[in-house]
């Protein structure tokens, strides 16, 4: 049955998938043509710039993960009560959804990795120095690491989702509020930590950050997997 429906997910979902990558590859070709047209020369007149610091696609790489965010909310809210009252056990809701988080993670990922080298390549073709996530200038940063760092930010925003939708449809306003900023204080801090320029944390290096990654990931996961198992079906 996990298989089944982890195949149903995908069968009713690629559709939104393909609209929401569609609508934000179309922004990054109109952010492109004002770029390299008169209307591009004009905005970096106005605002006196040379040009954009960094590729378009480092201004998008959030919308993913927001996106991921909402689709987790829905699944707890919306299509588990369904697919509980037509017979699907809480088990096999959770095991197929948390299958659905690891490889739509992962697909989210490679069209952000192969955007990322597409426009990095027509930066250069162009003559423009951006920044891109994969890169600073013309040398590769950490492309391993900021990936994985990508893949483990995707799935714990739409376990945070899950726990967020769980908590307004379990407990309500009230305990759902307080909920909600557990589920989401681990990602959070994590980008704060990650930004932050104290000297302490930044000798921590990348396996201290994905280490964190983990088990936030995980923990989230198994508190997930346990409302998931107690919350009764309106």
């Amino acid at each position: 049955m996990t298989n089944k429906l982890f195949k149903h997910f995908w069968e009713s979902n690629w559709t939104i998938y393909v609209w929401f990558w569609a609508i934000l590859c179309l922004m990054v070709i109109g952010g492109w043509v004002l770029q390299v047209t008169f209307l591009g020369e004009w905005i970096r007149l106005r605002d006196d710039i040379d040009a954009l610091p960094f590729g378009f696609w480092s201004y998008l790489d959030q919308a993913p993960k927001w996106f991921l965010f909402v689709n987790g909310i829905l699944f707890t809210t919306i299509v588990m009560p369904a697919l509980i009252k037509h017979g699907i056990s809480r088990r096999s809701f959770f095991h197929a959804s948390l299958r659905k988080g690891l490889t739509v993670s992962v697909l989210f990922v490679a069209i952000l990795i192969i955007a990322n080298l597409l426009e990095f390549g027509v930066a250069r073709w162009l003559g423009e120095t951006l920044i891109f996530r994969f890169s600073a200038q013309d040398v590769w940063v950490n492309p391993v690491f900021n990936a994985v760092k990508l893949y483990l930010d995707m799935l714990l925003i739409f376990i945070a989702g899950w726990l967020v939708g769980l908590s307004f449809y379990h407990k309500g306003w009230l305990r759902g509020i307080v909920y909600s900023i557990v589920a989401l204080a681990p990602f959070f801090l994590i980008h704060f930590i990650g930004q932050s320029e104290n000297v302490h944390v930044a000798a921590l290096g990348s396996a201290a950050m994905i280490a964190a990654y983990v088990v936030s990931t995980v923990l989230l996961c198994l508190w997930a997997r346990r409302m998931v198992s107690r919350v009764a079906v309106r």
